[in-house]
């Protein structure tokens, strides 16, 4: 994966030892696709960790949900992670609803603080 990557649906960038994915707009089954690609490509690394930030989505639909799920059970497979940033109230409330998510799905309810210069 090239240091960043930026499309109407998503970017990336490298944060350390971290992929952050960073996801915007609506996530359906419209736009599913173009990310599950991106994921899928990302997954394959052994060990990856993935920081997936979800502060501009506006929208989740199932099978949004169900590419995160996804996503998680790959890099875990690898030896990696998957979190994730959320602050909407709606997202969050999908993410907590019963037999969508496993318990041990991350999810930080805030973005981390940047990180400062020195």
């Amino acid at each position: 994966m090239s240091p960043a990557e930026n499309h109407p649906l998503f970017s990336t960038r490298w944060d350390g030892d971290a992929v952050v994915v960073a996801l915007r707009g609506e996530i359906d089954i419209v736009s599913a696709p173009d990310i599950e690609f991106l994921l899928d490509r990302l997954t394959r690394i052994r060990r990856v960790s993935l920081l997936i930030d979800l502060t501009a989505v506006t929208f989740i639909g199932a099978c949004g949900i169900g590419l995160l799920v996804r996503a998680r059970e790959r890099a875990l497979a690898r030896g990696g992670t998957l979190s994730l940033i959320c602050v909407s109230p709606f997202v969050l409330r999908l993410l907590s609803l019963p037999g969508l998510c496993s318990p041990r799905f991350v999810v930080l309810a805030r973005p981390p603080a940047p990180a400062s210069a020195a």
